[in-house]
C-alpha cells in the first residue's frame, strides 16, 4: 500500500496538501550516504515503511492532545528521525 493511499484512507487525514508535505518530510529526512553514488541511507520501501510508521505515530500524538510548540510539520519531523536513526542499526530492517 503506497504512503498516498494508506493516508486517504485515514478519515484524519485528507488533505492532499498536507498528506504531500509530510511525504517531503520523510523525502528529505532520507540522507545520502554515498554523494559519489548518490546511494540514500534507505531504499523506497523501507522509507515508505517508515513514513507509514510515522505518520500512524504522529496521528496517534495529535488524537492524544499532545502539544506542539513549533508546529505539527516540525513535530512530524522529530518522529521520521527518530524512527529513521531506530532502523538504521536494525539489522533485521536494513537488510545487512
Amino acid at each position: 500500500m503506497s504512503f498516498f493511499k494508506y493516508l486517504h484512507q485515514n478519515p484524519f487525514y485528507s488533505e492532499s496538501k498536507t498528506i504531500q508535505e509530510l511525504w517531503k518530510v520523510v523525502r528529505q529526512c532520507n540522507k545520502t550516504i554515498n554523494f559519489t553514488t548518490g546511494d540514500k541511507a534507505f531504499d523506497n520501501d523501507q522509507e515508505l515503511t517508515i513514513g507509514l510508521n510515522a505518520i500512524k505515530e504522529f496521528v496517534m500524538k495529535i488524537k492524544s492532545g499532545t502539544k506542539m510548540n513549533k508546529g505539527k510539520f516540525a513535530y512530524f519531523n522529530g518522529i521520521v528521525n527518530n524512527l529513521m536513526d531506530k532502523f538504521y542499526f536494525d539489522s533485521e530492517f536494513m537488510g545487512v
